[in-house]
């Protein structure tokens, strides 16, 4: 079987990384030898690059990734976006003085053509401070907490995310749906490292991984065959935009039913078994 005549196309948390949100050391070996000699392999996450990049320790990727739950097609090693599909400033205008209003202080991630910034309403709760300390101990220099959100308003407007209780959240995403319906797209998440939160990531209408993943594939090729990797709802458009569609053994049964095939856990390397078999190598690590 030819290597490069399929793609490879993996969510990261739960499904590609193991229980500590990092590639393995045997995934990461694999998987760097097997992209050297011609494997189109790529990722598509709701993290922004820079955390993106993070968990795949250093995976010399030669494909664009999905990030931000599909509004970017990002080149992972400058952190440039090829791609945004982004909300109107009116639109990101309106949900931000209604979620403010409102009492839900929502984190602004914007771009300003070359660089991605978050800026904040306030640090108004645990999941909210949690996250900023976790970013600045990484280094990650898209926080802005020395700026008025409003500046967002000036440059690309990539989403809106909450940070809330688990207690809140379900009726932020009633209150978006109800006041928005189809002018936007939201995704309500369990918060993989914040016990206790959810996130609720607010992006343009249309927006999934599915939706990147049909722009993906035309960059690498209309004859290439796809294969998608998945464990959660998010990732249901992104394996039924796929040709082969595949749950971690850990999947929910909303991924589990839209899957052809399924593989070990996440824990159990199991996407890198899985290519493994479809290539007839041996992990050999």
């Amino acid at each position: 079987m030819s290597i490069s005549r399929s793609l490879y196309v993996s969510d990261l948390d739960y499904t590609l990384l193991d229980a500590s949100g990092y590639l393995s050391d045997r995934s990461l070996a694999a998987l760097s030898r097997w992209i050297g000699e011609g494997l189109q392999f790529t990722v598509a996450s709701a993290r922004a690059p820079t955390s993106i990049r993070e968990g795949l320790r250093g995976l010399p990727l030669t494909l664009p990734v999905i990030s931000m739950n599909g509004a970017c097609i990002t080149d992972l090693a400058s952190g440039r976006h090829l791609e945004i599909r982004s909300l109107t400033r009116e639109l990101a205008q309106t949900l931000l003085d209604e979620l403010t209003g409102a009492g839900l202080n929502p984190l602004i991630i914007s771009s300003d053509g070359e660089h991605d910034a978050v800026r904040f309403t306030a640090l108004a709760n645990a999941g909210i401070t949690g996250y900023v300390r976790d970013r600045q101990a990484l280094g990650d220099t898209r926080l802005r907490l020395d700026e008025a959100p409003e500046c967002a308003l000036d440059e690309t407007v990539i989403g809106l995310t909450l940070i809330l209780e688990a207690a809140r959240a379900g009726a932020a995403v009633a209150l978006l749906r109800e006041r928005h319906g189809e002018r936007i797209q939201c995704m309500h998440m369990t918060a993989t490292h914040q016990p206790g939160f959810h996130w609720i990531s607010i992006t343009a209408p249309g927006v999934n991984k599915g939706s990147a993943l049909a722009r993906l594939r035309e960059r690498c090729g209309a004859n290439v065959s796809v294969f998608a990797y998945g464990d959660d709802v998010q990732d249901v458009s992104l394996l039924t935009a796929a040709d082969r569609a595949v749950a971690v053994a850990n999947a929910k049964p909303a991924v589990r039913a839209v899957a052809h095939e399924h593989t070990e856990a996440h824990h159990e390397d199991g996407v890198v078994r899985h290519i493994a078999r479809r290539l007839g190598h041996a992990l050999g690590i």
